[in-house]
């Protein structure tokens, strides 16, 4: 700052906050029980979820790490990949312990500088101006003990400083309020969506519809023009009138993919093609940030080709994996798929494949999990059981009815939640505008009776050499 606020001071970091960085543990340490430690994915809304620490030996913490344990009150910093992200360590936390890549800090001087205070100095430009100069590292960023060594605090009276700290908790609070209103927004659009397809293919959204062309309610004709058999609807849910059930197998080709590994006979004349894998894939959209290689022969590719149009739909993998899937519109020349990726290609082009995928994606994990193999965390769906797949098909004007009141609902949906994105970064800078003034000194008024922080700096020097040389600041925690 070119120039301090009346009574501030601008001090060294390390003269008036305690700091320190976690062991680096290793993972034969690690135990089923014990003495927990941190994490970066510990971290959770500047709380500290302790089901997911990991666990030292309380022996082992004993006689190596007691001064890595944690203290109540104890402000904790990730400064390894997501820096900056933090949590407060609270009294039901303990006991827990540092690690590598994690950092604590609190006053030196409680007298002269309020916990809290460093707090909000931590989330500020302030502090990640100085630590953008600092951190190393490209793909993951690194910042160190030595590097906040240099770092400087601004430091005003402590009068106040419990003047900003008590405004920045009211407006906090006020901010926090209005993030978990706005947090409730994307599980309510997952919820609208659900809902929308359910009314979709139950009927429900072209009702009218039917009333308004009752001669038009026969799905089975256009499907026996195009030699699609209808399924035996027996033993399947009632569908509106003029619809039918028809398994994925009639109605598309299904294709599984390249196998990754298989040996091939040298001088075969391999391409290198790019393919998509379960990654790829998601459910409603393709990733296409990040596409891999994979050498196969002419004729496998001739058949594993992807045209435009085709419906991919994931074999398996985690239980939120089943199902998953999107249509292919030709984005990448040449691409092919892996073999735990079925691709289907209707034999109709009355059916969009827009609409076999929502339809897939809603109700594909429920069949393929009652359908298929199943084990602790995985499960799988062989092509004879995707064959089996029923699909419910309207007369070819109702889907596109349909597919157009869906896409039209969701686009609704999708324009509240990127309304409910803006309203989250707003707050994210309206927080960062609320410090930055906090730190100006333009927060809350200045008073002129304050003790400057120049005499607080005068007391701390004299009792500094007052004090003993080489006094270590240790954990005060009372868990060993």
């Amino acid at each position: 700052m070119s120039e301090l606020p009346r009574g501030w001071e601008l001090v060294a970091f390390p003269d008036f906050v305690f700091f320190q960085e976690g062991p680096g543990l290793r993972k034969y340490q690690y135990r089923e029980t014990g003495i927990p430690f941190l994490n970066i994915r510990t971290f959770d809304d500047e709380t500290i979820n302790k089901t997911l620490c990991g666990f030292l030996d309380p022996k082992e913490v004993e006689e190596k790490y007691q001064h890595f344990l944690v203290d109540e009150g104890d402000i904790l910093v990730a400064i390894s990949g997501s820096i900056g992200k933090m949590a407060i360590a609270r009294l039901g936390d303990l006991p827990l312990m540092l690690n590598t890549s994690i950092m604590r800090f609190r006053s030196l001087y409680e007298d002269a500088l309020l916990r809290r205070y460093i707090y909000f100095f931590l989330k500020s430009e302030h502090f990640f101006k100085q630590a953008e100069k600092a951190w190393t590292g490209t793909a993951q960023k690194n910042m160190g003990p030595s590097h906040i060594k240099t770092f400087k605090l601004l430091l005003p009276p402590l009068n106040e400083q419990r003047r900003i700290v008590a405004k920045l908790d009211r407006l906090f609070a006020r901010s926090r309020r209005a993030r978990e209103e706005l947090g409730r927004v994307s599980g309510l659009v997952q919820r609208y969506k659900q809902a929308i397809l359910a009314a979709a293919f139950r009927g429900d959204l072209t009702a009218d519809w039917r009333k308004e062309n009752a001669d038009s309610l026969i799905a089975n004709h256009f499907l026996i023009e195009a030699g699609i058999k209808p399924a035996d609807e027996a033993n399947l849910p009632s569908l509106p009138n003029g619809w039918c059930w028809v398994l994925a197998g009639n109605l598309c080709s299904i294709k599984s993919g390249v196998a990754l590994g298989k040996k091939r006979s040298p001088g075969t004349g391999l391409l290198e093609l790019p393919y998509l894998r379960v990654a790829n894939v998601q459910r409603g959209w393709l990733d296409l940030n990040e596409i891999k290689t994979v050498l196969v022969t002419p004729k496998e590719a001739e058949a594993l080709y992807l045209k435009a149009g085709d419906v991919l739909m994931n074999e398996g993998g985690d239980r939120d994996k089943l199902g998953r899937g999107w249509v292919w519109d030709g984005q990448i020349d040449n691409c092919i798929h892996q073999n735990h990726v079925f691709r289907l290609r209707l034999k109709t082009d009355k059916v969009s494949p827009h609409y076999i995928s929502y339809f897939a994606n809603e109700f594909g994990q429920k069949y393929f999990m009652d359908q298929g193999k199943q084990t602790t965390n995985l499960a799988s769906i062989s092509m004879s059981k995707l064959s089996k797949f029923p699909l419910p098909i309207a007369p070819p004007e109702e889907m596109k009815l349909i597919l157009q009141l869906t896409e039209k609902l969701f686009e609704n949906i999708d324009l509240m939640e990127q309304e409910h994105q803006q309203a989250s970064k707003l707050l994210d800078r309206l927080e960062q505008a609320t410090l930055s003034k906090a730190f100006r000194g333009e927060l809350v008024p200045q008073d002129p009776n304050d003790e400057p922080a120049a005499v607080l700096l005068e007391r701390i020097q004299s009792d500094r050499q007052a004090q003993p040389k080489g006094k270590a600041i240790k954990s005060k925690q009372s868990h060993r």
